[in-house]
């Protein structure tokens, strides 16, 4: 009877032993993952190359002048009227000693490298001088031809900025030798004074030379 039992026991034990391994979690099938892409770095934008600002020309009254080139830097010329003295200089021109013409003292911010060409240094030896200084070069010309102007002691200039374009100030002069020659220039933009009734601009009534051609813009001060 006792080994009856043991042996009914054993025959419920067999199917609880196989329920239960059969309950077992199965291992997950192997998955093959593969590797994650290469992910090539973002290359930044290489910074546009900085595009400087037009050039500007303020005209302050009488001869005065005030530009400011492509590259920020600031030339003031004849220096006399006008409240558009605020700015650093880095080059100042004065055309004759006349005191319409030569407020220099009004310029009283200045860059440490500053340059001041009057008519001393324009005229050196009897010969007119040609200033390169990078962002414009500057051209000294004859000025004067009257009994007010010595054209020893009066020059007009012409300003080839980077940009190819060019201006020219007469200063107080009358008809002179060197104006013909100028036609090779080809000056953009030329600003006659016309203050006192001996200049030419005034005598010819402020009509530009006609050997100037149509490329040069004319304006008179």
């Amino acid at each position: 009877m006792k080994k009856g039992k043991i042996m009914m026991l054993s025959l419920l034990l067999i199917p609880l032993i196989l329920f239960s391994a059969c309950g077992t979690p199965l291992a997950p099938p192997s998955v093959e993952i593969e590797p994650p892409a290469q992910v090539q770095p973002v290359q930044p934008d290489e910074p546009a190359e900085a595009v400087p600002d037009p050039a500007e020309l303020l005209y302050q009254g009488q001869a005065s002048m005030r530009v400011v080139t492509d590259e920020g830097k600031v030339i003031y010329i004849d220096p006399y009227v006008g409240e558009g003295y605020d700015l650093p200089a880095d080059l100042i021109l004065v055309t004759h000693a006349h005191y319409d013409h030569n407020g220099v003292d009004r310029i009283e911010s200045r860059n440490p490298d500053c340059q001041v060409i009057t008519w001393k240094e324009a005229i050196q030896n009897g010969e007119h001088q040609v200033f390169d200084l990078g962002y414009v070069t500057v051209e000294a010309v004859e000025a004067g031809y009257n009994r007010w102007h010595d054209v020893s002691e009066c020059v007009g200039y012409v300003l080839t900025f980077s940009n190819g374009r060019s201006i020219y100030v007469t200063g107080d002069t009358s008809t002179m030798e060197q104006m013909p020659d100028m036609a090779e220039m080809e000056i953009d933009y030329a600003f006659s004074a016309v203050t006192a009734y001996s200049t030419w601009a005034w005598r010819t009534r402020r009509k530009p030379p006609s050997w100037w051609g149509p490329s040069t813009a004319f304006l008179t001060m």
